[in-house]
């Protein structure tokens, strides 16, 4: 609508950042009203991707970009087909009421401008993600979203609670991002292919043929599960509703839980269709849909329902993408788009209520209806859109759901059937939010409830708004973002012709049993809640993989105080040993392992007098610090080995060298002496035998792998081209005639420049150590210190 220019793309795609950084300012000086301003930036990003909607209808991809890093391939590109243009929508248009939302929720708040910047980094990501064709940029938004959700769900960081679900989300997303990496990276190397558009247009169907294949695939899903709140990933999700509800109904509808769905759909054309995928996607997310839909009925906190019911939603999203089929996949597309409207709607209202009314939880509400319509009737709207009733877009979803997953075979049956329980489980949950609020007797509550002003209703409204003209509408819905979004997850054109109009089959008599069972277990939701939370109690025993969260976390933290005892005892020649050790390893073992050791050298030329003169100066210098009695006769003697390479280097026509070798030898021994003032330079070895020979082994082994690694380089045929090419040009280009002095300063000035750092750094910190007075011995400590952040040993139990 903007224009299709590439600049105009690369523009929005950086706006949300943009945004953030005008955030702060802008409510400093507007307050809340500047939510209305800061709603224009992804309001332009939303009407600048429709205007793509004409040519993506009509079965075109768009692509453009920059390249970035030239000599790896590394580029700054998007990729737009149906599926990245309907996400994209999604996270804009959602992502527009939410702005507004939030300025209206957190009215006065103190640091909104911080939170709006938050929000906008957020939805930049998630842009970033849905519209990347390189696997690099790919990568980087993925990782972003995990550390702006962070930020968010810990936007009230003095609660621990807020703290802890940060960290948790951080961790689990965080970790399946590192097994996305190297997915990535095994089918970039298997395939040549860096961008998705390569990818999806020249291999599919090689990489399932590939001896790799299981290993992308499990590294794959090990990041679209975590990201995406999978069974046994999901605990994260629910616990993220520490965030304030605007980050809620964004991250719920439109952004971060959905990136693993995107990346599932973005490569079932190269990764589906095998019988691994046909087995681990429906399996994992059949389980998922029942565990999310059993832990959300046996909640009473509005926001709490609503993310396990979000879980159970991913779960029967996952279980129709490994389905397989056409239709499924169509369903999926519709279901998606479904879930995005009623979930962010009912968020919001769980918001508003909370907002207006001063608690969420549902059995201390009831009589809202009359004090807060306009939410009352957009709850109401979201909420049969979510239970799959006409005239709304969720009932095409769920037709579609119940057309593609029938059939006669047990493994149909058995999905169908999980399918049927989840959404007449989801059909309570919806009611239970939408009805109980607000209907039956008025129970007082905390505040004086009201509807509040537009900026809370206005998302909820519109969302509601939507979800009935898509449905009403559906031909439309299909040819802008039905067809193109399932034809890119399926690889080739799918026709979507799911309408309102009921027709008598086996999808309706499945939608009639899953409404009846809705109404059943509405009508009995108390007891059902009750029944399951005694399961559960039963079953696990209060354990599940939250409180496993907790406990791993302890265990890692005890682990490595335990195994920092041992290795950093406090002793610096337990450490210097070891370093030696591990260098002395490093050089020797290659070389043995790999049959890289050196040849012989041949000692039958002639050797000149000085030659000798110089090693006869090095073996002196040798046994002089070997036999000496004190420090610093060894520090002096020490130097004489320094000074006998710089004769070398002199020798060896390299003056320049051998100065530098001379006056760092000379520092080194002055400073080696005034640090050892700090001890008795006269002081005799008494170190124990066992200590002093294996000291002395490690010395050796230090000597002789560094001696048999540079006989190996100088065995090898010597290159001269780097040295030709400073001989050339360094005269010519950095207009000096010393060449050493040219590379140093001109072709590795940065370097140099480095190393001056470095020596700095090294001298400051020399200098600190020195002029500090010791005070005392310490001792090590045992305990390990109390958790500040997770609370895992107060909620594990374990002694402080």
């Amino acid at each position: 609508m903007f224009g299709n220019a590439p600049g105009i793309t690369m523009f929005a795609m950086m706006l949300p950042f943009l945004a953030a950084l005008l955030a702060p300012s802008l409510v400093k000086k507007l307050g809340s009203k500047a939510a209305w301003i800061l709603a224009l930036a992804p309001l332009f990003i939303f009407l600048h991707l429709l205007g793509f909607t004409d040519d993506i209808g009509a079965g075109e991809v768009i692509t453009g970009g920059y390249l970035w890093v030239p000599s790896f391939g590394v580029s700054f590109s998007w990729f737009l087909d149906g599926l990245s243009l309907t996400f994209g929508l999604l996270i804009t248009g959602i992502g527009t009421l939410i702005i507004l939302y939030a300025g209206g929720y957190l009215s006065g708040h103190d640091q909104l401008g911080r939170f709006l910047a938050f929000m906008f980094l957020f939805m930049g990501a998630m842009l970033g993600v849905v519209m990347s064709d390189s696997f690099f940029t790919f990568f980087i938004y993925w990782e972003l979203t995990s550390i702006t959700s962070f930020l968010l769900i810990g936007f009230d960081h003095k609660r621990r609670a807020s703290r802890r679900s940060a960290i948790q989300a951080l961790v689990v997303t965080g970790g399946g991002g590192l097994a996305l990496m190297a997915g990535l990276i095994i089918l970039w190397l298997t395939t040549g292919a860096n961008h998705f558009s390569f990818l999806l247009s020249e291999n599919q169907g090689f990489v399932a043929q590939s001896p790799y294949y299981l290993a992308i695939l499990l590294l794959v899903l090990g990041g679209a599960f975590t990201k995406s709140a999978q069974f046994p990933f999901h605990f994260w999700l629910p616990n993220a509703m520490e965030a304030p509800t605007p980050v809620s109904a964004y991250l719920h509808s439109a952004t971060m839980v959905k990136a693993g769905i995107y990346l599932l759909m973005r490569l079932n054309p190269v990764l589906g269709g095998t019988v691994e995928w046909l087995t681990i996607l429906p399996i994992f997310g059949g389980i998922t849909l029942i565990v999310g839909t059993l832990l959300a009925v046996r909640q009473t906190d509005l926001k709490l329902m609503l993310a396990y019911t979000t879980v159970s939603s991913l779960g029967l999203l996952v279980m129709l993408i490994g389905y397989g089929t056409e239709k499924a996949i169509g369903a999926a597309v519709l279901y998606l788009v479904a879930h995005s409207l009623f979930k962010g709607a009912l968020f919001m209202v769980a918001g508003i209520i909370d907002h207006e009314a001063g608690t969420r939880d549902v059995t201390k509400l009831g009589g809202l209806r009359k004090a807060m319509p306009i939410t009352f009737g957009a709850a109401l709207v979201a909420a049969i859109s979510m239970a799959g009733l006409p005239p709304l877009f969720g009932f095409l979803a769920k037709e579609d759901i119940y057309y593609a997953l029938w059939g006669m075979d047990t493994w149909s049956l058995a999905l169908t059937l999980t399918a049927i329980v989840g959404n007449a489980l989801m059909f309570v949950i919806g009611f239970v939010v939408a009805l109980k609020p607000f209907l039956g007797p008025k129970v007082e509550t905390p505040k004086h409830a009201h509807d509040g002003p537009a900026l809370l209703w206005l998302g909820p409204v519109v969302l509601g708004a939507v979800a009935v003209l898509g449905g009403i509408f559906y031909s439309f819905s299909h040819y802008f973002i039905s067809i193109p979004m399932s034809s890119a997850v399926w690889g080739d054109l799918v026709d979507v012709t799911i309408s309102i109009i009921p027709h008598f089959g086996s999808a309706l008599i499945l939608s009639i049993i899953t409404v009846a069972l809705g109404i059943l277990a509405y009508m009995n939701v108390d007891r059902l809640r009750g029944a399951i939370d005694r399961f559960y109690n039963w079953f696990f025993g209060g354990w599940g993989p939250d409180k496993g969260f907790d406990q791993f976390v302890s265990g890692i933290v005890r682990a490595s105080f335990w195994i920092t005892r041992k290795l950093q005892g406090g002793k610096l020649e337990v450490y210097m040993t070891c370093t030696f050790a591990t260098i002395a390893a490093a050089l020797i073992i290659p070389m043995w392992f790999f049959d890289e050791l050196p040849k012989m050298p041949d000692f039958t030329g002639e050797v000149n007098f000085y030659e000798a003169a110089v090693m006869a100066i090095v073996i002196i210098g040798l046994m002089a610090v070997i036999y000496a009695k004190d420090r610093l006769t060894a520090i002096v003697s020490l130097g004489i080995q320094g000074f006998a390479v710089a004769l070398l280097y002199m020798l060896f026509g390299a003056p320049d060298l051998s100065f530098t070798q001379f006056m760092v030898e000379t520092l080194a021994v002055v400073i080696l002496a005034l640090v050892m003032t700090r001890l008795k330079l006269s002081a005799a070895d008494h170190r124990p035998w066992g200590e002093f020979f294996i000291d002395m082994g490690v010395a050796l082994a230090c000597g002789i792998g560094f001696m048999l690694f540079l006989m190996r380089v100088t065995q090898d045929p010597f290159d001269p081209s780097l040295s030709e090419f400073f001989a050339a040009y360094s005269k010519i280009i950095a207009h000096g005639a010393n060449i050493v002095n040219v590379i140093i300063v001109d072709y590795r000035g940065t370097d140099t420049w480095g190393e001056l750092a470095v020596v700095m750094v090294a001298g400051l910190a020399i200098l600190a150590l020195v002029r500090i007075k010791s005070p005392g011995k310490v001792k090590v400590a045992d305990n390990v210190p109390d958790d500040d952040v997770l609370g895992v040993t107060e909620r594990t139990g374990a002694s402080k």
